[in-house]
This record gives C-alpha cells, structure tokens and sequence, in this order.
C-alpha cells in the first residue's frame, strides 16, 4: 500500500560557492531528496515517486530503483536546470533556470494511488490547479510551496505572489514552507 506519494521533477543543478570556491554539479529537486529520505527511514510507510525525466537524467532514476524506491518515471522532452550560486553567506543566493520540465498532468497521475500526495512544486506551473484538485478527490494533498512562488523572467529566479494559492489552500491538507514563505504568504514578519 502506498501511503505516501511524492511527486515532482528531478533537477539537473549546477551548485556554484564561493567559500571554498567550489562548482558541482548534481541531480535535485525536493522529490529527489524526498525519496532518498524515505529510503532511509523505517520501511512500514509505503513511498513511491512519481517523475518526469528527460533520458539525461534517467541515470538518477535508475539509481532511485537499484535503491529500492518504487519510481514511475514519465518522458519530459528536458529537465529542470537550476543554478545556484551562493554568496560568502550561504543563506544569500541567486537562482537561474537554464531549462524546464514539462508540467503534470490528471492523464499522466490517474493510475496512481496514495494516501497522500505531496507536491514538490519546483515551478509555479507544475500543477496547475486542475490537477491539485483532481488529486484532492483521491487523497490528501500535502505541497511544498516553493515553486509556487517563483517567477521565472528570462533565466533569472524572482520570488512572487502565489497566484492561485486561495483555491489551492481549499484541496491542501498538509503545508510545507520556510521562514521566508511562511512570513510571504501570511504577511506576518514578527516572531
């Protein structure tokens, strides 16, 4: 039984530091890091992952399975590409996009069945609200609200309102967010 099912793209990144100056290059994404995390746990919740990757990151997906994590892998024609680059403070970055996954869709997520799907949002167009309410008839919807609230403008990062977080609000049992968006999508900055 599949309690838990995360679903999200992997990342391509391009990790940039300048204290040790440092480039690496990894796979990512929060349901990358999800599934690695699960794997990790206890295994009496049931996990599975749903992606859409391009063949250049399938390598990511394969190791996910040698691993024993449960994949459903769609086609994407590319993959989410973010560069970070942090400065001397690493809690100060700068984020470019240099490619995009294709969102998802009901067609792609009808087979699927979970107690909860949690959504790593990673751009604001990932799941559009059709498909959060359409997993909501299914199950308890948990989203992590990061993509929601990235603008994308040319390849530069910039944070934004969440354009449809009221109707989404309706359908979300369950709310991951940092500081920053916490105080962003409350407009409360006082501890």
């Amino acid at each position: 039984m599949t309690h838990i099912c995360c679903i999200g793209h992997i990342t391509r990144d391009r990790i940039i530091t300048q204290n040790p100056p440092n480039t690496v290059h990894c796979a990512g994404g929060s349901a990358y890091y999800m599934a690695w995390a699960f794997q990790a746990l206890p295994h009496d919740v049931g996990f599975h992952l749903v992606t859409a990757v391009s063949h250049e990151v399938m390598p990511e997906v394969e190791k996910l399975r040698e691993a024993g994590i449960p994949v459903t892998a769609f086609d994407s024609p590319d993959n989410v590409f973010f560069e970070n680059k942090y400065g001397v403070n690493m809690d100060h970055r700068t984020q470019r996009v240099l490619a995009r996954s294709a969102p998802f869709t009901i067609d792609q997520l009808k087979d699927v069945e979970a107690r909860v799907f949690h959504l790593g949002s990673l751009m604001a167009d990932d799941f559009a609200p059709e498909v959060v309410e359409y997993l909501a008839t299914k199950g308890d919807v948990s989203i992590d609200v990061q993509g929601y609230m990235r603008m994308v403008k040319g390849e530069q990062v910039l944070s934004t309102e969440w354009k449809d977080k009221l109707r989404l609000l309706k359908h979300t049992a369950i709310l991951k967010v940092n500081e920053w968006e916490c105080q962003t999508l409350t407009g409360m900055t006082d501890p």
